[in-house]
């Protein structure tokens, strides 16, 4: 994507939620008018499912879209604590974290062995 700032990012997402909730309603509402019309019309040749699916087809590449970019803010925000910093200059700030893994263990724990079940339990 471009190199925009974490506060741009947000507002493009925004807006992109905003296009895509319009014109989520709006195929719904489309859709189903031209699914009534066509039960009315000519319940034997069901054409309204053509312009559904294209339509639906364009849908979902806007919510892989906008899927896209709100992973990219939460990238963004989780990796970079100063939040009007471009992806490059982020990625030339020094960090100061140390990870420290733990040894595995050599060997398995020990486990006690299943105890037996007595006569007297099944009484």
């Amino acid at each position: 994507m471009e190199n925009l700032t974490l506060s741009e990012l947000r507002q493009k997402l925004k807006e992109e939620e905003t296009k895509f909730r319009l014109g989520a309603r709006t195929w719904v509402g489309v859709c189903t008018f031209l699914f009534l019309l066509n039960a009315v019309t000519n319940p034997g040749e069901w054409w309204a499912i053509y312009p559904f699916l294209g339509w639906g087809l364009g849908i979902f590449l806007s919510a892989n879209k906008l899927r896209e970019l709100r992973r990219e803010v939460a990238d963004q925000s989780h990796a970079y604590e100063k939040p009007d910093l471009s992806l490059e200059e982020a990625s030339k700030q020094p960090t100061d974290e140390k990870l420290e893994l733990e040894p595995l263990p050599r060997s398995l724990p020990e486990v006690a062995p299943p105890t037996l079940w007595n006569k007297k339990d099944f009484v």
